[in-house]
């Protein structure tokens, strides 16, 4: 929802799910194809390191704070309620 504009955000939406949906079904239907061509050890082996790849490009597309930056950070200043 963070990509949705405010004027459309229902399409947006609706585009994003749609397209969720769309990649399950390419990726049920290649996990099919992929674990009959290599057997079950080798689709799982190769599912594994799509997922460490994913999880590297995640890592590097969105970088986050580190612990240390995150501990060192001043907390907000409480503001007193009226």
């Amino acid at each position: 929802m963070d990509w949705c504009s405010s004027d459309a955000s229902a399409t947006d939406y609706t585009v994003q799910a749609s397209a969720v949906v769309i990649a399950t079904a390419v990726a049920a239907a290649a996990a099919g194809f992929s674990a009959q061509a290599l057997g079950y050890f080798g689709h799982f082996c190769l599912s594994t390191l799509f997922a460490l790849g994913a999880v590297i490009a995640v890592r590097l597309l969105f970088p986050s704070p580190s612990v240390v930056q995150m501990l060192r950070a001043q907390p907000p200043e409480a503001v007193p309620c009226a």
